[in-house]
């Protein structure tokens, strides 16, 4: 029913009675384009718009991998950050990737890898699995906020403090 562009100035073509010849295109702009490798481009951003008003999780955007073999570490699906180097050459800034951990039934496990482009190569620099939150291949983290911690902190190596500690301040107060 949505007409989008017609010899009525675009609007519904309203016909009498008897046998017509109707000559009818799909706009290539409107096409959706499958490769031989069955990638599929678009022109432009994709928007996926949800107009439920339930509480419900929506827009959904599913990676689902139907593979026959499921194996422990299989790749789920990728979402790559793609742009130009100052050469115009194409390259992989960022990527997600979910992966199985486990797929014995009952006690299934995911995980979740984020990579980043670090001094030229690609680099997981973040697990995130059903228990921990993994900074990975000497990946830091940086904190710009207080951090509290019921369960304690355990640490293993150094730690470097700057400023003040329980209001003294490291510089005038020397090692403890």
């Amino acid at each position: 029913t949505t007409v989008l562009a017609s010899s009525n100035s675009n609007n519904a073509v309203d016909f009498s009675s008897g046998t017509k010849e109707i000559f009818i295109t799909y706009p290539a702009d409107k096409a959706v384009y499958e490769d031989a490798s069955g990638n599929i481009s678009t022109t432009g951003n994709v928007e996926l718009i949800s107009t439920d008003t339930s509480s419900t999780a929506g827009p959904e955007f599913c990676l689902y991998r139907n593979s026959a073999s499921r194996a422990d570490g299989d790749y789920l699906g990728q979402v790559k950050f793609q742009g130009e180097s100052d050469t115009g050459v194409t390259r992989l800034y960022a990527k997600i990737t979910g992966k199985t951990s486990d797929v014995t039934n009952g006690t299934e496990d995911g995980l979740i890898e984020t990579a980043v482009k670090k001094d030229g190569a690609n680099v997981i620099v973040s697990r995130q699995t059903g228990t921990a939150l993994k900074l990975i291949n000497n990946t830091g983290l940086e904190v710009a906020v207080q951090i509290d911690a019921d369960g304690g902190i355990d640490v293993t190596g150094n730690i470097t403090v700057s400023g003040t500690v329980d209001g003294r301040d490291l510089a005038t107060d020397g090692t403890k």
